[in-house]
């Protein structure tokens, strides 16, 4: 399985997501932040599934502005939206991003996170 990587400035929503995510078996890393998180992204060997708030203390929609204009670090790794806003950025309609919506359905973060590692058929 992929590593998961929660990129939310809520620690309470990283700490209740990374226990579903332990539990069903991923390894999970956390950050708070854009700078964080563009860190980690650019500098790991691992490929995560990205849950990607986009609110964040530099806010997430930045760091799709800098996944839109950077091809090599959007491809090297899977991003899933993962949001309270009702309005999705056009960055994120571009990259045709899945999105969860919070609060989110257990079954539904699990079933998205399948789907987007699943092997292709």
């Amino acid at each position: 399985m992929r590593p998961i990587l929660i990129a939310d400035d809520d620690a309470d929503i990283r700490s209740a997501v990374r226990l579903i995510l332990e539990d069903a078996g991923y390894h999970v890393d956390e950050t708070a932040n854009t700078r964080e998180t563009l860190h980690l992204l650019r500098t790991t060997p691992d490929s995560f599934v990205v849950l990607l708030d986009l609110i964040m203390p530099s806010d997430g929609e930045n760091i799709l502005d800098r996944l839109a204009h950077d091809l090599t670090l959007f491809q090297r790794h899977t991003y899933i939206l993962f949001t309270a806003s009702v309005q999705i950025p056009q960055a994120a309609l571009h990259l045709k991003l899945a999105v969860i919506s919070k609060p989110f359905d257990l079954d539904t973060l699990l079933t998205t996170i399948a789907s987007v590692t699943a092997p292709p058929q």
